[in-house]
């Protein structure tokens, strides 16, 4: 078969190191590269603890330090010193101390969360880190989290990914969209996305003289789906999503049984798609999203894509944007399950319309491993995005992991048609990953007159939950053994 390596439409890539000669057609090459992390196109970048791969150890010093709230965090950052004296706005007489654990209250020796040590020393609860002060340079707990995530090594896991270019010295991306891997792949003519014909099932096309995908097609109309334009939404349910994640939802805590709580969480700089004006309902979301970038790092190990080297985790919990559509993670939001202040379990989530959603990490601290808790927080995301019309969840897995995603918590392998409507939507995917689909939302089906509506919507043996919103609720209260 001819090879069009030179051609525009059609490139070759191989990972680092790897002799430059020509390739077959469907031929891929793949290599470790240098740097000790793990590529995100390269297999099981996921927990052992989950199921998955071997998780990164840490010493018993770090996992020590790792307490994952908002002290914790500034302590971490250097922002506050451990034993810090606090008292409350406008009483300086009642003192307390910086913990790990809380602030520890000096008339009784209780620690406390900060909404807690107020209401022990009579004053307002609201807005706690607003109305706590440093004794040492009588700055308010909100101003510490403010500076603390604008230190330099803070803000530089939540910066705009700029490439340049490609490893192969051109603007085009050295790795297809669909399935993140290299080799042979077709160029798009309007964007820097690259495809494999076999992803896009247009095996058959010998050679392509000009080809445009989903996402050059866009940018031809001047369409950015991230930023604020008169026309950013690709039809109204999307821009439906958007707008109750913006009101109703992000930041917004929402109370669980047995004193735990879950949150939305979404980066809101300028230029990050999302803004909310109210300063510590933003500087609350961004402080969150350090500890919850903090709790993954700790469960994962270091996930950096090969070909553009970009740290994944935290430009996925952070939403940073990029201009290589693959590795732009914008649209992410982080949602965390917490109890005491405490942040538990930290899951990534990006919402394609009403058709997909998908949600490639959760993990949970590991101290509250095997106690339901993922489970938990499960339960909260499958209601919002059943409350939010999103029809499909799909999360990424591991072949020896798969049965636990399908007898646990009623994930399938993917439908034909869920297959095509993946190749529409920029999503992350690992290289040798399983990809799992769990119906949260039949669509809505309109019925010829005449014709009797089945009683039932064929979706692999599956239940139709869409049939009322106490389904899918009963199954996570009773789910399946």
């Amino acid at each position: 078969m001819e090879n069009h390596q030179n051609s525009r439409c059609l490139k070759a890539t191989g990972a680092e190191g790897d002799e430059a000669h020509p390739l077959q057609m469907g031929e891929r090459r793949r290599g470790r590269g240098k740097d000790h992390e793990r590529d995100m196109n390269q297999q099981n970048p996921w927990p052992q603890d989950l199921g998955f791969s071997t998780r990164r150890k840490r010493s018993s010093l770090n996992r020590r330090a790792m307490k994952p709230n908002l002290l914790s965090w500034l302590i971490d950052t250097n922002t506050i010193q451990e034993n810090a004296a606090v008292f409350p706005l406008d009483d300086t007489e009642k003192e307390g101390m910086i913990k790990r654990e809380g602030i520890l209250c000096s008339c009784c020796n209780n620690v406390f969360t900060a909404a807690e040590f107020l209401v022990h020393i009579g004053k307002n609860e609201e807005k706690p880190y607003e109305n706590i002060y440093v004794a040492h340079n009588q700055a308010s707990l909100l101003s510490c989290l403010v500076e603390a995530w604008n230190k330099p090594r803070e803000s530089e896991c939540h910066r705009f990914n700029m490439i340049t270019e490609s490893s192969a010295g051109d603007a085009y991306d050295d790795a297809c969209m669909i399935c993140a891997d290299g080799g042979d792949l077709m160029c798009c003519e309007q964007c820097n996305s690259t495809y494999h014909q076999a992803c896009m099932s247009m095996e058959m096309l010998l050679c392509v003289d000009h080809w445009e995908c989903h996402f050059g097609v866009k940018e031809k109309r001047n369409i950015d789906l991230n930023v604020d334009t008169p026309s950013p939404f690709c039809d109204r349910s999307c821009k439906e999503v958007y707008e109750k994640l913006t009101r109703d939802m992000v930041g917004q805590r929402n109370e669980l049984d047995e004193g735990f709580s879950w949150t939305l969480l979404h980066q809101m700089s300028d230029g990050f798609g999302m803004y909310i004006s109210d300063k510590y309902l933003r500087t609350m979301c961004h402080s969150k999203l350090g500890v919850a970038r903090r709790l993954m790092e700790e469960c994962f190990e270091p996930i950096k894509d090969r070909y553009t080297k970009i740290k994944v985790i935290p430009s996925v919990v952070y939403n940073c944007g990029s201009n290589f559509k693959r590795v732009d993670f914008k649209g992410f939001y982080t949602a965390v399950l917490e109890k005491n202040d405490e942040i538990i379990t930290v899951a990534s989530l990006r919402i394609h319309g009403t058709n997909l959603a998908e949600m490639p990490f959760i993990a949970t601290s590991e101290v509250h491993r095997c106690k339901g808790m993922c489970k938990k927080l499960m339960v909260a995301i499958e209601s919002a995005l059943y409350n939010l019309n999103v029809e499909n969840l799909v999360i990424t897995s591991v072949p020896e992991r798969t049965n636990k995603w399908i007898e646990g918590y009623g994930f399938h392998h993917l439908h034909a048609s869920m297959k095509r409507e993946i190749m529409l939507h920029n999503t992350i995917t690992f290289h040798d990953s399983i990809r799992l689909q769990k119906i949260l939302k039949s669509p809505r089906i309109w019925h010829v007159p005449g014709n009797q509506p089945s009683s039932s919507t064929d979706h692999g043996g599956l239940v139709d939950r869409s049939k009322s919103k106490s389904t899918i609720l009963d199954w996570i209260l009773k789910p399946p053994a």
